[in-house]
């Protein structure tokens, strides 16, 4: 396991959000999802799609983790899932994410 735990990783992308501009929940669960990976956590990146109570197209993204949503649970019984992507492939083999610091 990596050195920070699932709930230590979610406090800092959403206390770090609140000073990014343009950090919705999309951006956050990609973080997030990213995050967890390295550590070690398979996680599966939902996106849903609905209307507000003003009958205006909404869009929502939030992940999950065994079955629980630990990152943008919130706007969800407005959202229909249209698609869920998991950090890890059915066989297990996990997907390492390729980054370049040059």
């Amino acid at each position: 396991p990596g050195a920070f735990s699932p709930v230590q990783i979610v406090w800092a992308i959403e206390a770090a959000s609140r000073y990014v501009p343009q950090a919705t929940c999309l951006p956050q669960a990609l973080a997030a999802q990213f995050l967890l990976l390295r550590a070690g956590v398979p996680t599966k990146l939902c996106i849903g799609v609905g209307k507000d109570a003003q009958g205006r197209f909404l869009a929502h993204a939030w992940l999950e983790h065994a079955g629980q949503i630990i990152i943008g649970g919130y706007n969800l019984e407005s959202c229909i899932p249209l698609q869920s992507i998991p950090s890890f492939f059915t066989d297990g083999c996990v997907i390492q994410p390729q980054v370049r610091l040059s």
